[in-house]
């Protein structure tokens, strides 16, 4: 599979990242040289340093044996002329765009498909979405939502007190009345899929499936406090705040922005009449205590400095904010947000990124959730009448090693799988796999 990826910002460099892993053929095309000097050595694939819109360098890239094309620079503009350029004159069967601007995407361009785009993609909204989701469910750790399913994956981090700690999977499956099934445990920036011998220890950051009644009790278990959030902080008025604001104040919740341009604070104002808009430098601490902000349930910092995003938030539990969420753009940040006393750290690119591999994987998937940088994903996928997963009992299949099913849906009903279970036709299932695991997954879903 010939793959020709344009824009090696976040997103265009973590595919071309994930897709090089796997051993696809791909290309990569930036114009910027800072950025390909940056990133060329980085990369097992063809990185080349032209202008994606210029139809020369799309035939000097192999645009006309290309199975796919994805245009992820950071102009709207460019990615509609250039996706334009490979349907009429290179004709490549498949094309998905970064289109960020929703005014672009409600026209008769993208709504009759006149550019022969496939799939959009919109980071920001994807970002923004998972910040809502986490916000929701009381911010204590991630939080992914399978569309199609209703199948839930919660995280949360084993505390000192935690009646976790030290105990195995298999004491505490026979401790707990709801059923739910222990996915992952990340240690140490390992991941692991446990088994009834594992062992939890203190800071683990466990990842969880079953019902929400489930979940909240082994959350509960755990020495994880939830708690309702009525008034959110936007540190920032990006986009990013924008969609997500959006969203909350449907739902009643409250919203104060900071932000220091004048132009933005206007138009958040326009937006959002019934939020307070304080215009002012983030990192000015005074502005938090003359509007007594101290007493508000969280803190979102999503300005475009991901280093003043993390130190944001760190400030916003110094003054007495229960929950903070910040958002990072590069992996070692993460990495550093995820070790300090922040509730929440968002990527910027991990949605967009896990949408395009959503429609590049085989088998019918209808949902990809990348986790921890990559180092599992989990799959929500359609079960066809002639998959090998079906009239088999699940302790019977063979699956990948390192793969796990954690969530069965069998008409709107969501069951925790078991051995004795079998998959039947038209099922929904979400597997877990660690990253080593995927091609095999993928070719196990394939015959589905």
């Amino acid at each position: 599979m010939k793959i020709i990826i344009a824009g090696a910002g976040v997103v265009g460099f973590q595919t071309a990242k994930k897709l090089s892993s796997e051993n696809k053929d791909v290309v990569l095309i930036e114009k910027d040289p800072v950025l390909f000097a940056k990133i060329s050595e980085r990369l097992d694939c063809i990185v080349l340093n032209d202008d994606i819109s210029k139809p020369r360098i799309m035939k000097k890239a192999g645009m006309e044996n290309a199975d796919l094309f994805i245009c992820v620079t950071g102009s709207d503009e460019i990615n509609i002329i250039s996706c334009a350029l490979a349907h009429s004159e290179f004709k490549v069967p498949k094309i998905i765009a970064r289109i960020s601007n929703p005014d672009y995407r409600n026209t008769a361009l993208f709504t009759e498909n006149r550019l022969g785009i496939d799939y959009v993609i919109n980071p920001e909204e994807e970002a923004a979405d998972v910040i809502v989701n986490s916000i929701l469910y009381g911010a204590t750790g991630d939080v992914k939502i399978f569309k199609h399913s209703g199948a839930k994956i919660r995280s949360f981090i084993v505390q000192k007190n935690s009646i976790l700690a030290g105990k195995t999977v298999k004491q505490i499956n026979q401790q707990q009345t709801h059923e739910f099934i222990i996915c992952g445990i990340l240690r140490n920036n390992e991941f692991i899929i446990p088994d009834g011998n594992t062992t939890f220890k203190t800071g683990d950051n466990v990842y969880i499936s079953g019902s929400d009644a489930g979940i909240d009790r082994v959350l509960s278990s755990s020495g994880t406090t939830q708690q309702l959030i009525k008034r959110v902080i936007f540190a920032g008025g990006s986009r990013i705040a924008r969609y997500a604001a959006r969203q909350l104040s449907a739902l009643d919740i409250d919203i104060v922005f900071i932000e220091n341009n004048s132009a933005t604070c206007g138009m958040l104002s326009e937006m959002f009449p019934r939020s307070l808009v304080l215009q002012s430098e983030i990192s000015d601490e005074t502005i938090f205590e003359e509007e007594r902000l101290g007493t508000c349930d969280l803190l979102a910092a999503v300005t475009d400095e991901q280093e003043l995003n993390i130190i944001t938030a760190l400030y916003a539990k110094s003054i007495g904010i229960t929950r903070t969420i910040a958002l990072v753009a590069n992996s070692n940040f993460f990495n550093i947000a995820s070790h300090l006393n922040i509730d929440i750290t968002v990527s910027q690119k991990d949605g967009a990124v896990d949408s395009i591999m959503k429609y590049i994987r085989k088998g019918n998937i209808s949902g990809i959730y990348s986790i921890f940088e990559g180092k599992a994903e989990v799959m929500e996928t359609v079960i066809g009448s002639d998959s090998p997963l079906t009239s088999v009992l699940i302790r019977d299949i063979k699956m990948p090693p390192h793969t796990l099913i954690i969530a069965i849906t069998r008409a709107g009903k969501i069951l925790v799988p078991h051995g004795s279970l079998f998959i039947h036709p038209k099922d929904t299932v979400v597997i877990l796999s660690q990253k080593e695991a995927i091609p095999h997954l993928e070719k196990l879903l394939a015959g589905s």
